[in-house]
């Protein structure tokens, strides 16, 4: 299991049962938030998708040098072999990345907010929704 480390999480996970050590990388990470999500889903994916979960398996135990484009690119799932009772630590770790990353993008943007409180007043919650899903076309 991973040691604590009170201001962010472990970069690496060693799992004892399987004799397995896991690297969090920024390729890593970003498939990863693409299998999990909204903020407001991770949680809930992560913790009880069964898809969600074998995809972060799979992620987790391919190639971490490439992003993942589709699928296919990751390891089969017959090929995922790791010990039942390492998947706890596993999924708390890869929660705890993506808590960590979700909470400092939530606190930078309340901060950069700050900055500009004449923009903050005028603008809603649903007004940055919208901006943020909807990228410009130039």
């Amino acid at each position: 299991m991973a040691t604590e480390n009170k201001t962010r999480p472990d970069k690496q996970i060693h799992l004892e049962e399987s004799d397995l050590t896991f690297t969090m990388t920024y390729v890593v990470m970003n498939d990863i938030l693409r299998f999990v999500g909204t903020i407001d889903q991770a949680m809930a994916s992560i913790m009880t998708d069964q898809d969600t979960r074998n995809l972060i398996i799979r992620r987790l135990m391919t190639d971490n040098k490439k992003p993942i484009e589709k699928d296919e690119d990751l390891i089969p799932m017959a090929d995922v072999d790791i010990d039942i009772f390492d998947l706890d630590d596993l999924f708390a770790w890869v929660l705890d990345h993506v808590t960590y990353f979700f909470m400092r993008m939530a606190s930078k943007v309340s901060a950069s907010t700050e900055k500009y409180p004449e923009l903050k007043q005028t603008m809603t919650s649903s007004d940055l929704s919208e901006i943020g899903s909807n990228p410009s076309q130039t």
